[in-house]
């Protein structure tokens, strides 16, 4: 993938040098996060945002493949499973793999969001929100959840799979 072209096309050329100083190829930019772009120079928050989002673009665009069991990436904006909870994700390998089984799933989000966002600045309520997703993954991972995805303001989490427990439901609750 062409980098500086595809930075050309976004409108974004300026930053090609940054990329290109910082080794972001194409392998390297669908693992960018916006602490990464912000280590690299990019100041701006409404480019970090625009470039974030042509990245997740080109993820939607691409091939879905299929989980590894040892690459436990998360998406862009979701912190990564402790490391004694991903090991117990690692071992559930045939989990992974697909079976059948009863799951919780928990859905939160920020409450009024709307109301609460009309009265921030964009980058307060950014940070805002970011606070509530690592306030909200790391209950998750207390319980050994599991992360599925982040959405604009909540996030829906996993209790049950791909790390069996027989009390996944007590474990949502708890997390909730």
């Amino acid at each position: 993938m062409d980098i500086a072209k595809w930075l050309q096309d976004l409108g974004l050329e300026r930053y090609a040098p940054a990329f290109r100083d910082n080794d972001v190829d194409g392998e390297v930019l669908p693992e960018l996060t916006a602490d990464d772009l912000i280590s690299i120079g990019l100041t701006s928050v409404g480019h970090r945002r625009e470039l974030l989002a042509a990245i997740a673009a080109l993820g939607a665009a691409a091939p879905a493949k299929s989980p590894a069991p040892d690459d436990l990436t998360r998406g862009l904006r979701t912190p990564p499973p402790p490391e004694h909870l991903a090991d117990k994700i690692r071992q559930a390998r045939p989990a992974l793999e697909g079976e059948r089984k009863r799951i919780t799933v928990l859905f939160a989000d920020v409450k009024g969001s709307m109301n609460l966002a009309e009265r921030f600045d964009p980058e307060q309520w950014f940070r805002l929100v970011e606070d509530f997703f690592q306030v909200a993954a790391a209950a998750v991972h207390r319980f050994e959840g599991t992360v599925n995805q982040f959405t604009s303001d909540g996030m829906m989490a996993l209790f049950g799979a791909p790390i069996t427990h027989g009390d996944h439901a007590h474990r949502a609750c708890l997390a909730a």
